[in-house]
């Protein structure tokens, strides 16, 4: 059975093993080099909880995905989605993302993210939940694209998503 619910300080030591366990996805893709990137710190985590932006996904009592979110701007910057990988393919993504997006609604103007264009779990899945590019993204959304690319990852395969309720 799966079950969505706010993240508790005592899930963060599992996330980074979520986190790891999802990124093997990337395997054989150009996106390889993310397997090997380092996981995200405990304190955007303990943020994320602190904002109450931050779900984990059990199946049947076991973690196996989180959402980790922040406010920037009048937004929901969607910062992680990760399901291990023994629980890909169920719709714990589409759960959690679920999960930030009432959250969202109930709190800010809309959501954003940043992720691949190219993979097929990326962009084009953030796409069937209403995301659309965001061609212009604010000062603090291009901030996190610039740490990212200066992270390694390719310019020409990222871009801004943005899911606008007002």
């Amino acid at each position: 059975m799966i079950h969505i619910r706010n993240t508790r300080p005592g899930d963060i030591p599992a996330l980074a093993d979520i986190e790891r366990s999802s990124a093997a996805l990337f395997r054989g893709t150009h996106m390889e080099f993310a397997i090997d990137h380092p996981p995200l710190g405990a304190a955007t985590h303990e943020a994320g909880i602190a904002e109450g932006s931050h779900w984990i996904a059990e199946v049947d009592g076991a973690r196996a995905g989180f959402c980790c979110a922040q406010a920037i701007d009048d937004l929901l910057y969607i910062a992680e989605l990760s399901v291990g990988q023994a629980y890909q393919r169920l719709g714990l993504g589409r759960a959690l993302m679920d999960a930030a997006i009432a959250h969202a609604k109930a709190n800010c103007a809309g959501a954003c993210l940043i992720t691949d264009r190219e993979l097929a779990w990326n962009r084009p899945f953030y796409a069937t939940l209403g995301f659309a590019d965001w061609d212009e993204p604010s000062a603090a959304a291009k901030a996190i694209l610039a740490d990212e690319i200066e992270g390694g990852f390719d310019p020409a395969t990222r871009c801004a998503m943005i899911l606008r309720f007002r």
